[in-house]
């Protein structure tokens, strides 16, 4: 199934394609040598750490996207962002992070970013709680890159990566 912009994913296969292209030979040769299928779903499992896991400036555009861009009422560094458009940097994070799944340098899907989710043991009397806190995300586990990109389009001065 084809990709769909704002719906499932916030970057076309062609589009990550040109950007390894443009970037980097060795990546650019093996998103080639993936299936659109293969690829595709690495964009979608991109999209979706890039959508969960940052807070974002600025309210969703409509009530019924399932992404978090779109957004309205957002400004990045001095200028409104369009209310129609998915930002360049979402879309540049977008491919790094699928270059990520694509290598399996990173497991981001096993990595969480609230405590809740990394409790690993907890004992109600004397309280004792026990965090697994090799599934806690840092900052380590994202390129600086990816960070940098979106911090301005963030809510915190962290990037606005989620933190455990």
């Amino acid at each position: 199934m084809a990709l769909t912009i704002g719906t499932d994913a916030y970057e076309t296969l062609a589009n990550v394609r040109a950007y390894w292209a443009d970037h980097d030979t060795t990546s650019s040769t093996a998103w080639i040598a993936l299936s659109d299928s293969e690829a595709e779903i690495l964009i979608r499992k991109a999209t979706n750490w890039v959508d969960r896991n940052f807070e974002y400036i600025g309210d969703k555009a409509t009530a019924e996207q399932r992404l978090k861009w779109p957004r309205e009422d957002a400004t990045a560094q001095g200028f409104t962002l369009s209310s129609t458009e998915i930002p360049w940097q979402i879309e540049e994070a977008t491919a790094e992070i699928a270059e990520l799944y694509r290598v399996g340098t990173a497991d981001l899907e096993g990595l969480v970013t609230d405590d809740a989710a990394a409790i690993s043991m907890q004992k109600v009397d004397v309280i004792t709680v026990q965090y697994d806190t090799s599934k806690r995300l840092n900052g380590a586990d994202v390129p600086s890159h990816v960070l940098e990109l979106l911090r301005p389009l963030t809510t915190n001065t962290n990037g606005g990566l989620k933190r455990a």
